[in-house]
């Protein structure tokens, strides 16, 4: 929490035992390497590689792809980066992810019952 916290990524990581993190994010993330520097904290501070997903776009095609990746690399845990999308998108993807269907399937209340993985978010400013 706070300014730059986004740099001491690979504490949380570590102390949540991730073998495998997921990074959603967006492309303006991307292209402003601030995911790089995630990844890097991750990897000097817990010798484990991330997947980063930069389809965040709160839709459920983004969802479903990014399910698909999460899946893919059998990752563990989900960090959000960025805004309300990526936040958005990582949490629909982490309730899918332990609980099966589609995210259309959780519309409503109390409709899922497993809890979702491990789950971390990084609020970034715009970069205007």
């Amino acid at each position: 929490m706070g300014v730059g916290s986004h740099k001491e990524m690979g504490d949380p990581v570590k102390a949540l035992g991730s073998k495998k993190p997921f990074i959603c994010t967006d492309q303006e993330i991307v292209d402003a390497g601030i995911s790089n520097q995630i990844l890097s904290q991750i990897q000097k501070k817990c010798g484990i590689d991330a997947i980063v997903y930069e389809g965040s776009n709160s839709t459920d095609t983004s969802v479903q792809n990014g399910l698909e990746i999460y899946q893919q690399h059998q990752c563990d845990m989900i960090i959000s980066l960025g805004g309300c999308s990526a936040h958005d998108t990582g949490k629909a993807i982490g309730v899918v992810a332990t609980n099966c269907g589609s995210i259309r399937d959780y519309a409503g209340v109390n409709k899922s019952i497993e809890a979702m993985p491990a789950f971390i978010a990084f609020m970034i400013r715009p970069l205007a």
